[in-house]
C-alpha cells in the first residue's frame, strides 16, 4: 500500500511499497547539460533499484530544445506517471514548480526524500 502523504503532501518513499510511475522533476536551465544529465540520472538509478518505473525527462528532450518546447513535452511525460519525485533544487526551477503544481491538482504522490 502507498502511503499517503502528510498534511502537506509529501511523503518519502515507503519501504516494501511501490509507485508504478514517478516523474524526475528539479532544476534543468542554467545548468551545464552533462551535469544536469548525470543529476537526473543518479536520481533515476536510486528509483530503480527499489523497483520504481522512473520517466527521466532528460532522456526525452533534446538539449536545444525551447524552454517551451522542453515544457511542453515535460508535461505530456508527467500525465503518464503517478507521482512525481522533488529533485533538491526544485525550488529554484519554473518548470518544476509548474510540474509540482500538476501534480498536486491531479493528487498524485509527491516525494521529496530517499
Amino acid at each position: 500500500m502507498i502511503q499517503k502523504p502528510n498534511k502537506d503532501r509529501t511523503t518519502t518513499p515507503p519501504k516494501g511499497d511501490k509507485i508504478k510511475d514517478i516523474y524526475l522533476a528539479g532544476k534543468v536551465t542554467g545548468i551545464e547539460y552533462e551535469k544536469c544529465l548525470r543529476k537526473f540520472d543518479v536520481y533515476e538509478l536510486l528509483l530503480k533499484s527499489s523497483e520504481y518505473n522512473v520517466t527521466n525527462p532528460m532522456h526525452h528532450i533534446s538539449k536545444h530544445a525551447s524552454w517551451e518546447e522542453a515544457m511542453e513535452i515535460s508535461m505530456e511525460l508527467l500525465k503518464t506517471c503517478d507521482a512525481i519525485f522533488l529533485i533538491k533544487d526544485w525550488i529554484n526551477s519554473k518548470g518544476a514548480k509548474q510540474e509540482l503544481i500538476y501534480a498536486l491538482q491531479h493528487d498524485y504522490e509527491i516525494i521529496t526524500n530517499f
